[in-house]
């Protein structure tokens, strides 16, 4: 957006050094006419903290009034710019907080995640792989070896019940992940731990 707001100015700035102002009145209505629309994109974002903009002096001439313009702009355009991070920050996090404690769910997913977010799929995996390095389905399935690994060291449960506390759907799958992980069947894991 900043380089918009730039561009923008300097086309107003050519034109305006074109022109001959004969009045105060000619300077004040250019500088109101743009204005105007910054203040009313300031009240917009309102939550977003925005300075106070700049009065009308006649003191300055009209390119330091529009110089003026141009840095509240600009400045309106950064803290809209940082609250969107911010934003996408949150979401993210977020995201990564419900993988983290819904990874019981079989039914886990990116579909149904996107959906309990009202993001899109391309989106969810983006975040996921951002945030973790890896792709959305291989992190759920890292989470739920690393809890399978505890289950399987620390308790006496059966590795058909953890099998179905961890989200697998099917005991195969589970085995089949498993053993592509560790290289040995679950049980022969435990064992081995022992």
């Amino acid at each position: 957006e900043s380089d918009s707001i730039r561009g923008l100015f300097e086309r107003i700035y050519r034109h305006i050094k074109k022109y001959a102002f004969s009045s105060e009145q000619e300077i004040m209505q250019v500088f109101f006419a743009i204005r105007n629309p910054i203040a009313n994109a300031s009240k917009r974002l309102n939550k977003y903290k925005t300075e106070e903009l700049p009065a009308y002096n006649d003191n300055d001439t009209v390119f330091q009034l529009l110089e003026n313009l141009e840095q509240s702009a600009l400045a309106l355009s950064e803290q809209r710019r940082q609250s969107k991070n911010n934003r996408m920050s949150s979401v993210k996090a977020t995201v990564i907080e419900y993988l983290n404690e819904h990874y019981t769910d079989p039914n886990l997913c990116v579909a149904n995640v996107a959906e309990k977010f009202s993001l899109s799929e391309k989106y969810i995996f983006k975040i996921v792989k951002e945030d973790t390095g890896l792709p959305f389905g291989k992190y759920v399935e890292t989470i739920r070896m690393q809890k399978a690994e505890k289950l399987l060291r620390d308790t006496e449960i059966s590795a058909a019940e953890i099998s179905a506390m961890i989200g697998f759907q099917s005991i195969t799958t589970f085995y089949k992940a498993f053993k592509r992980i560790y290289g040995v069947a679950p049980v022969a894991w435990r064992e081995s731990k022992d």
